[in-house]
């Protein structure tokens, strides 16, 4: 079920490759997820010129996968050239980037918003360790949702303002959700930006067509998206045992956690402020960093 959302939602074709597992279909044949990984970190190792075969790798892994998966992973960080591969779940990660001693009580909770998933998990913190007690989320909520319904905003006013329809066209709305990420970013740090429809569609017949769009027209348009979130929340605590005013701590991850609507739900959410320590952007890889330097012990 999960590979066939996964088809309906992405634009790449999946195939059976040669192991029977499956794969995306390219021009140099079917390529599995492992490949794909495998070639990431090849590419990683060599701008950073850090000898594969002498470093010692920790890889962060959803707290969901499953031993396949994280076998999978690890065949990844072999392939690529590393010696020694071990694997930390991202919650325990955001958790460390931030240090233990920010966490003032007994749990905490990591939010993590990323570009195409959506993960919570409550950790439980024993002395200097951390454990999850419960984790859950939303595999097909992410970044690419808000965009795509804040696109919807700027098609409505295309078409009301100057009666041109661009969802005519796949490869212009594309397009559009791709420009509609950069203004949702601008409007993280401002109240307002534009949308230029000649860069978006080269064919539009109104010359110079500038959309102007605001911070609440983007909040409005995505608010569903983010209380979808708490759904997940919602559930992950009640697996817990706990409400989220029993949260003592809550740290965020992913790019979509810069917007401030998300920022703001999630304050009121939990009655306190996530922690600005470290930035969501780098809380995963700052995390890894901390374990492998560190005598956190590690899968």
């Amino acid at each position: 079920m999960i590979v066939g959302d996964f088809g309906r939602r992405y634009p790449q074709v999946l195939e059976i490759t040669q192991d029977g597992s499956i794969g995306f279909r390219t021009r140099a044949g079917a390529v599995s997820p492992v490949d794909v990984s495998s070639l990431v970190l090849k590419a990683a190792f060599q701008a950073s010129q850090v000898d594969a075969e002498v470093a010692s790798g920790v890889i962060t892994v959803p707290a969901a996968f499953q031993h396949a998966q994280r076998e999978a992973t690890r065949r990844a960080g072999r392939m690529a050239g590393l010696a020694d591969v071990r694997l930390l779940e991202e919650p325990i990660a955001v958790a460390l980037a931030h240090g233990t001693a920010a966490i003032p009580g007994r749990y905490c909770a990591v939010y993590d918003f990323g570009g195409g998933t959506f993960d919570f998990a409550v950790l439980e913190k024993k002395g200097d360790a951390l454990h999850i007690l419960a984790h859950g989320g939303d595999l097909f909520l992410g970044g690419d949702d808000l965009d795509a319904a804040f696109a919807s905003v700027a098609i409505s006013k295309l078409l009301r303002e100057h009666n041109w329809d661009l969802t005519t066209s796949p490869e212009a709305l594309n397009r559009l959700i791709l420009e509609c990420e950069h203004v949702k970013r601008e409007l993280s740090q401002h109240e307002q930006s534009q949308i230029r429809i000649s860069e978006v569609d080269p064919d539009t017949p109104v010359a110079d067509v500038v959309i102007d769009v605001t911070r609440q027209e983007f909040d409005a348009s995505v608010m569903h998206l983010v209380r979808r979130t708490f759904l997940s929340c919602d559930e992950v605590l009640r697996e817990a045992g706990l409400s989220a005013r029993e949260i003592s701590a809550v740290f965020l991850a992913g790019g979509t956690t810069m917007s401030p609507l998300v920022h703001k739900m999630a304050s009121g959410y939990f009655a306190l402020p996530p922690s600005h320590q470290v930035s969501p952007l780098d809380a995963i890889a700052v995390g890894a960093s901390v374990a492998a330097s560190t005598g956190v012990p590690l899968g």
